[in-house]
């Protein structure tokens, strides 16, 4: 392999030097036989000594040689932080088949060693362990032109070589000698319409022990596949990078460069493989509905709570939309903000239009329906896969800062959970049952409560909710009663109705916990099929007391094996909300 050696290294400078009207750096004085020559690794600089009358470089192809914050002192006690190398054009560099390594080892490997100090622009001593390059080069690689730079606002080709140094500053930190993204090769999946939030992936950096270093860029090659955000930590004043993912899928590359804390010039840079899946859209092909069977209830209360938020529709499962809603009529209600508010005028029926456009994946869809202004209490209605309802009445209540708020926003956040209940917990509600009330022959043990973002919601004070349950498959509506089990085994019978041709059970609570379906006696009535039944007058009162414990115990594992397999059909979560 061809090196270029001292003499010619130093012929080159010495035509640049005599141009620009410089002095020539002299050779540096070589380390004591025996030393190890340099290694290398990462980083940016640039020499001094360029002047005003700097000779036209235009084309040309220069490795810079930068010694970082060092400030290598020469016979005449000036200082020298540097010296290039040029190449005429591309052909010259290629012809000569030059390496960093040997370049290095021609030139500068007997002053700047593995161990040489030497002392610092910015304080102390520092300790030579090696050099950087930027762009990355190998220091083995045959040079050519696609190793090099260009600078836009110089017109020539750079390749810079960086000496890194070991310093401790005064406040402990040290100096930065490696960096790398610590998360390695990067997998994402890409955006689905589905998803509330945009899956990210926050980048790790990892450096040498009390490195102070910053990181001043992150860039990712292809912009469709994954991009690169920040943000700063408003509690640490911290930088936090993220790759974000694109709508399409494939592979690119996310590199990040970091600098030195005291010294700006010292720069590493790290390269990763970025890979993205693509994402699921939302199809605005698939049909929608708006309301319940084509209509759309808004009672004319809801303009005193500031308006009917639309935001439990079908489609709100996709959340990467846009969404426009027009008011055939604007005399019967108006459309707020962005579309996602119903503000009821009169009452009266009018039709509402709604399109919808995946905002990633395109395509548009449009549904309508009878928009109904009605009389009548604005609710909150929370529904879950099992057929279970909980109706709540929307209100304004103190937001603690000397206004109101509409308490709806909170409330068709929350999910309902009827969850069946079997073991010990099931086994200690039954005996209170049977030890509270006659005649039971089958129930049917839940817990019934409401959830905040997975947390336990309280019904606040004053306020009460109604609940309407579907009877468990077999159990006939005839004498169904349902009984909350206090902690202390208190039983309470909730005065519930019946809806024999629906097949449900509303109760009203103004707290949640242990709920008990139970079919108590023999009915001594039969009301006509759509009409709802009570129980027995004499069995409860018409607001929930406390059922005195009057009656046989029995086998509560008996009455509850009977009821196991049917209960469980109420043994879930909410997947979606509505409000009516």
């Amino acid at each position: 392999m061809k090196q270029l050696t001292m003499r010619r290294a130093l012929a080159a400078l010495a035509l640049v030097v005599a141009v620009l009207g410089l002095a020539i750096v002299p050779t540096l004085a070589r380390a004591e036989e025996g030393e190890a020559a340099a290694t290398g690794d990462v980083a940016l600089a640039s020499a001094e000594g360029a002047g005003d009358d700097a000779p036209d470089l235009s084309g040309t192809y220069r490795v810079t040689f930068d010694y970082g914050d060092a400030r290598i002192e020469i016979n005449d006690g000036q200082q020298t932080s540097g010296f290039w190398f040029i190449y005429t054009d591309a052909e010259d560099l290629t012809s000569k088949a030059d390496t960093l390594n040997g370049i290095i080892q021609d030139n500068v490997a007997g002053t700047f060693y593995e161990g040489y100090t030497a002392p610092m622009l910015s304080g102390g001593t520092g300790t030579f362990l090696g050099w950087a390059t930027s762009p990355n080069v190998s220091f083995d690689k045959v040079l050519e032109p696609s190793d090099f730079a260009y600078l836009e606002s110089e017109g020539y080709y750079n390749l810079t070589v960086t000496a890194r140094w070991g310093v401790e500053s005064s406040g402990g930190e040290e100096t930065l000698t490696s960096f790398k993204i610590g998360n390695g090769d990067i997998s994402l999946d890409g955006v689905d319409a589905y998803q509330v939030r945009v899956p990210t992936t926050r980048l790790v950096w990892e450096a040498n022990a009390g490195a102070d270093f910053e990181v001043i860029s992150v860039a990712v090659a292809d912009s469709e596949v994954a991009s690169a955000q920040s943000y700063t930590d408003q509690i640490t004043g911290e930088t936090v990078w993220s790759v974000v993912p694109g709508v399409v899928g494939g592979t690119t590359t996310l590199t990040a460069v970091a600098v030195d804390g005291s010294n700006p010039n010292l720069k590493f840079e790290d390269t990763v493989t970025v890979t993205c899946t693509p994402g699921e859209g939302w199809v605005p092909a698939q049909d929608f509905t708006i309301g319940e069977d084509g209509v759309l209830t808004v009672p004319l209360s809801w303009a005193d709570l500031g308006g009917y938020s639309l935001f439990d529709w079908d489609f709100m499962e996709a959340v990467h939309y846009d969404l426009s809603v027009t008011v055939d009529d604007p005399s019967v209600a108006r459309v707020e903000g962005y579309g996602y508010s119903i503000t009821p005028l009169k009452t009266g029926t009018t039709t509402i239009t709604v399109t919808i456009t995946d905002k990633f994946y395109g395509g548009t869809k449009s549904a309508k329906a009878t928009l109904a202004v009605t009389d009548g209490p604005a609710m909150t209605v929370i529904s879950n896969e099992q057929g279970a309802t909980l109706s709540h009445e929307a209100k304004l209540v103190d937001d603690g800062f000397d206004g109101t708020y509409n308490d709806d926003s909170t409330w068709r956040e929350l999910d309902l959970v009827t969850e069946w209940l079997g073991g010990e917990a099931a086994s200690a509600a039954g005996d209170a049952i049977n030890a509270a009330v006659s005649g039971v022959s089958s129930m049917y043990v839940y817990d019934i409560h409401l959830e905040e973002y997975g947390q336990v919601f309280e019904i606040p004070e004053d306020d009460s909710v109604t609940v309407t349950l579907p009877l468990p498959e077999g159990m006939e509506p005839d004498g169904v009663r349902v009984f909350h089990v206090a902690d202390d085994g208190t039983v309470t019978d909730m005065g519930a109705t019946v809806d024999a041709e629906a097949r449900t059970v509303t109760f009203t609570t103004t707290h949640f916990s242990t709920f008990v379906i139970a079919r108590v006696g023999t009915a001594t009535t039969t009301q006509p099929a759509g009409e709802q039944t009570k129980p027995s007058e004499v069995e409860k009162t018409d607001k929930a007391e406390a059922v005195p414990a009057t009656g046989d115990p029995g086998s509560a594992a008996a009455l509850l094996a009977a009821g196991s397999g049917a209960a469980a059909l109420l043994g879930s979560r909410a997947l979606r909300r509505r409000r009516g």
